[in-house]
């Protein structure tokens, strides 16, 4: 069929877009906060920083967390996967959508600090939920790339993967 790939690969995919946009959102925030145009009074910056990283932690912890959980599951439990059900479609729309937004936002209509600092800090607490939660498809996936075909996983799926082994291509 086309496109389809094994679930390590499905499984990879979506662990370097979930990682990316980690980046992404750290660069964009760096950007907002310390690079681009007239520096932020310490005042302003330190406690939108504590906000952002405090936000950040429990939005990893628990909603994002729980994402990259319920996508490794949903990977897991495709019968033939393809490389773009990496993630399903309104996560793609999302993507999208979002990115789109954020850069019009960012570049026409946040000139001023207050804008910079509500976004800087809103984007570096999404990189920081990310980055936090991205371990999520290591070691889920890293565990499901090693079971035996027809095994039944913690959630009750069972599996169509091959074993890999050490030496194998």
């Amino acid at each position: 069929m086309w496109c389809q790939v094994p679930h390590w690969a499905a499984l990879a995919l979506a662990c370097l877009v979930w990682a990316a946009g980690a980046l992404a959102c750290g660069e964009m925030a760096s950007r907002m906060l310390i690079g681009e145009g007239p520096k932020l009074a310490d005042k302003d910056l330190y406690p939108a920083l504590g906000v952002a990283i405090a936000l950040g932690a429990l939005l990893g912890a628990t909603l994002f967390r729980r994402l990259a959980n319920d996508n490794v599951s949903r990977i897991d439990a495709l019968s033939a996967p393809r490389l773009y059900q990496a993630f399903r479609l309104r996560f793609w729309a999302f993507l999208i959508l979002g990115d789109g937004v954020l850069v019009v936002l960012t570049h026409y209509y946040c000139g001023g600090n207050t804008c910079r600092l509500i976004m800087g800090s809103s984007t570096l607490s999404v990189c920081l939920a990310l980055s936090i939660s991205l371990p999520v498809f290591f070691a889920r996936g890293l565990k499901s790339c090693t079971r035996e075909e027809g095994e039944i996983d913690s959630h009750g799926l069972k599996t169509s993967l091959l074993v890999l082994e050490e030496g194998s291509p």
